[in-house]
């Protein structure tokens, strides 16, 4: 996953199960994911196992295409 992404969001520990919003940070290492949703706004730190990748935004498709490339 990486910044502007489209997500699906399963965390039971608040009121964001099954919805839907953008990656705004990911951090491997600590397995952290930062969500915005724009329903209501509300910017939430949730841990890379409640979150489901739905779209990869346009550029980050380029930049692995691009990346893809190279590695031929």
């Amino acid at each position: 996953m990486e910044t502007g992404d489209l997500v699906r969001c399963w965390s039971i520990e608040g009121d964001q199960y099954n919805k839907i919003g953008i990656v705004l940070e990911h951090n491997v290492a600590l397995k952290k994911v930062k969500v915005f949703f724009q329903e209501n706004g509300e910017i939430r730190d949730l841990y890379s196992r409640d979150v489901q990748l739905i779209k990869r935004s346009l550029y980050n498709v380029k930049k692995i295409k691009e990346l893809l490339d190279k590695g031929k």
